[in-house]
């Protein structure tokens, strides 16, 4: 789900509860299947004010349906049957009912909640790819710099025993180098392990 259709199912979902004392828990929705359902009702509710007419109520149909264009017949079956409230057009709730509850097209909306599902998991894929991948740039940027700090202390330590500077000196050096290197291979061991379990586990 795009931005967009987030934003538009959130004001959806909004109204909704405002106005409509619409609650979603009265159908046993979560709050991310609550949107998914706004997003749906959203997409086909045209110039935004809340309810789909007749003839948003056909188009809506016929993308459940796959595609397949109702007739005008079906299409006033489909709102009597959606219309409880006997407005003459669908709600946020009336259409959340019809969805959850068994619809008159049966298997479409399940497919086309079943799709969303995908596209939402697909979406947080993604976002843990990303993730790991900037994580493991920031653990090879850090040891690269740990790397280059223990390489000067080994260059001074050889420089100290070969100017005479004393053996606690080429021992200091020597030793900064070895902890310098052993924190940069404890802090990507760290790292990687947050790594696996984080991310890596989630997608087997």
């Amino acid at each position: 789900m795009g931005y967009m259709q987030r934003l538009a199912a959130l004001f959806e979902l909004t109204r909704a509860e405002e106005e409509e004392r619409f609650s979603p828990a009265a159908y046993d929705l979560s709050t991310d299947e609550a949107t998914r359902v706004a997003a749906v009702f959203a997409e086909y509710d045209k110039n935004s004010d809340g309810i789909v007419d007749e003839e948003e109520l056909g188009e809506l149909l016929g993308a459940l349906g796959g595609g397949e264009k109702l007739a005008d017949d079906e299409i006033k079956l489909a709102m009597k049957m959606l219309d409880s409230n006997g407005r003459g057009t669908v709600n946020l709730e009336e259409f959340t009912a019809w969805f959850t509850g068994g619809c008159p097209l049966p298997g479409r909306a399940a497919s086309l909640l079943e799709a969303e599902e995908a596209e939402a998991e697909e979406e947080e894929a993604a976002a843990a790819a990303t993730g790991a991948m900037e994580a493991m740039l920031l653990v090879e940027a850090a040891n690269a710099e740990l790397l280059a700090e223990a390489a000067v202390a080994a260059e001074a330590s050889r420089l100290a025993a070969a100017e005479g500077d004393g053996a606690l000196l080429v021992e200091a050096a020597e030793a900064k180098g070895r902890g310098l290197l052993a924190e940069a291979a404890e802090a990507e061991a760290g790292v990687r392990e947050i790594v696996d379990t984080d991310v890596y586990t989630d997608w087997g």
